[in-house]
C-alpha cells in the first residue's frame, strides 16, 4: 500500500474518516495501523504491533427468502398439486441442504420445497452479546468489543485474524457513515469502561 493511503482490511470503501486533530502523523515513521482513542473519541495512527484491545464486525445476510418459481411443475405431483407457485423453504437458518441448488420438489401437501439456503457458516442475526446495528442503507452489522484482560489485547494484524476466525463476513471494524460512528461509540464507552483501556484497534491501515 501506498504510505499514508488508509484502506479498510475488509476491502470496502474508505469513504469516511473520523481522525483526531493533527492525524494521522505518522509520529515515528511506523504508525500504519488505526485505534480509536476513546478519550477524545477520534481515531489516531499507531504502531501495529501495539497491543490494544479491537472491536470485530459482522456483516449478517438475509435469512432464506421463498423463490417464485415461474411455470414451476413436477411429473411426480400429487394429483391437484398448484403450478405458477411461490416455494416454500425448508431448511434451518444457516443450514445448507447437500442437494443441489434449485431442485424443486413437490411435497404431499401440495407445496414446493427449495433447496436453496444460506451457507452454513453465514449468520442472520447478532449474539445476545453483540450489538446489532442497523445503518440507513438495509444492512445489519454486528459489533464485538475483545480484549477486556491485557493479556488478551493484540497487535493489529493478530486482532484483524483473531476477528476473521469468527467467521465469514467478520473483519475488524470498518466506519462509513455519521450513523456507524455513534454506533461504535456506544460500543467502545462501555467496552472502555469495563477493560479500563482507551485504546482500540479498528480496521483502518496503510
Amino acid at each position: 500500500l501506498q504510505e499514508g493511503s488508509f484502506v479498510w482490511s475488509d476491502s470496502t470503501p474508505t469513504d469516511f474518516t473520523h481522525w483526531g486533530t493533527g492525524q494521522p502523523d505518522n509520529t515515528v515513521s511506523l504508525e500504519d495501523c488505526t485505534h480509536f482513542w476513546t478519550a477524545s473519541q477520534t481515531w489516531n495512527d499507531g504502531v501495529c504491533n501495539t497491543r490494544f484491545a479491537y472491536i470485530c464486525k459482522t456483516t449478517l445476510v438475509a435469512a432464506c427468502g421463498p423463490p417464485v418459481i415461474p411455470n414451476a411443475h413436477n411429473v411426480s405431483a400429487p394429483s391437484g398439486a398448484p403450478v405458477n407457485q411461490t416455494a416454500m423453504v425448508f431448511c434451518k437458518t444457516g443450514y445448507t441442504p447437500t442437494a443441489s441448488q434449485g431442485v424443486i420438489t413437490c411435497l404431499s401437501n401440495r407445496t414446493w420445497s427449495w433447496l436453496s439456503c444460506d451457507l452454513p457458516q453465514d449468520r442472520t442475526q447478532c449474539t445476545a452479546s453483540e450489538m446489532t446495528v442497523r445503518p440507513p442503507n438495509g444492512a445489519v452489522y454486528c459489533y464485538s468489543s475483545f480484549g477486556r484482560s491485557p493479556t488478551n489485547r493484540l497487535s493489529w494484524t493478530d486482532a484483524r485474524d483473531a476477528c476473521r476466525r469468527l467467521g465469514p463476513k467478520t473483519d475488524l471494524l470498518s466506519i462509513h457513515d455519521s450513523f456507524e460512528l455513534n454506533a461504535t461509540l456506544g460500543v467502545l464507552n462501555a467496552a472502555s469502561a469495563a477493560y479500563g483501556t482507551e485504546d482500540f484497534w479498528i480496521g483502518l491501515n496503510d
